[in-house]
């Protein structure tokens, strides 16, 4: 079984489930538009591997989950993430009972199954079809992506509002503003101080000199 993912309007997802060389079954549908394309990737895994579980099969037969993400891999098989953490939950219940294998598939190399799940997913995706239950909620890192907006748009308008009122000293240098610790943080002490002082002009300057003795 092949996956891939492509975001569109929806995030979509598809599968394409084989027995030997031979295409037996195909799926695709979308998940909630606050989600991500990890979401889907994991969403889609689990509804391929339920649909190949329901397939006519030998006692013997030996199943294969292939996914192109290492990341979905990884919590596919232990670790599950937060976000579509119940996807994942349930992949570890099906895959331990009925002793699934994994495998990395890398996508965009001619691989047949990938390039019919790549085409599902697109069609998936533009099919507006959400299945009912966990996969038309929203998803935490859907949501998760709204509040960073949401709080980079604060933050930018608070510096928008404020940066001219700072003194011509200050906004020479266009400084953004911006909440994660600059690359200026990693200076020697000794450079940072130079640097503090070239941009705010408080130091051993001539500008500086002249405004305390006036």
């Amino acid at each position: 079984m092949a996956l891939r993912l492509r975001r569109l309007d929806h995030v979509g997802y598809g599968y394409a489930i084989y027995q030997g060389q031979a295409l037996v079954a195909t799926g695709k549908g979308a998940i909630n538009t606050l989600s991500h394309v990890f979401d889907a990737e994991a969403i889609g895994a689990l509804k391929g591997l339920q649909k190949a579980l329901t397939l006519p099969s030998n006692a013997d037969t030996q199943r294969w989950l292939c996914i192109d993400s290492t990341s979905v891999i990884c919590c596919k098989r232990a670790n599950a993430s937060d976000t579509s953490q119940w996807a994942f939950l349930e992949s570890h219940r099906l895959i331990d009972r009925h002793a699934v294998n994994i495998r990395w598939s890398p996508g965009h190399q001619g691989i047949t199954g990938n390039e019919a799940a790549d085409s599902l997913a697109d069609a998936g995706a533009k099919s507006d079809i959400v299945d009912p239950g966990p996969t038309a909620q929203p998803t935490i890192s859907g949501i998760g992506s709204i509040a960073r907006s949401l709080a980079h748009n604060v933050t930018s308008g608070w510096w928008r509002k404020n940066e001219p009122t700072l003194s011509g000293g200050y906004r020479k240098w266009q400084l953004d503003y911006a909440l994660k610790e600059p690359m200026e943080l990693k200076l020697s002490r000794p450079t940072l101080h130079r640097l503090l002082a070239l941009r705010s002009r408080h130091s051993d300057f001539e500008a500086y000199h002249k405004t305390f003795q006036a």
